[in-house]
């Protein structure tokens, strides 16, 4: 019965960490595809556009857990709103 508990416990664990590694790839799927979006949008889109573009993908890294690129999305974000006259 113990044997039984223990081999239950470890699957739960395992799932547990399967479950999260998942989430962690979603977040980073997000975080690419808010990133092809700022691209398209840096073709045709306004300053304006670029500005909440990059706000999105910033939020999208921080979703993520990336803080290297969050960091870096943070200042196209502060640069595109400066550049599109928009206060942050």
């Amino acid at each position: 019965m113990r044997t039984l508990i223990v081999i239950a416990g470890m699957a739960l664990c395992s799932c547990d960490q399967m479950a999260a590694q998942q989430l962690d790839d979603i977040h980073a799927k997000v975080a690419k595809d808010a990133e092809e979006q700022y691209r398209m949008v840096e073709k045709s889109g306004t300053k304006t556009d670029l500005c909440v573009r990059a706000g999105m993908v910033s939020e999208a890294y921080l979703q993520a857990k990336n803080s290297e690129k969050y960091d870096l999305w943070k200042t196209a974000e502060t640069a595109d709103c400066l550049a599109a006259g928009v206060a942050k």
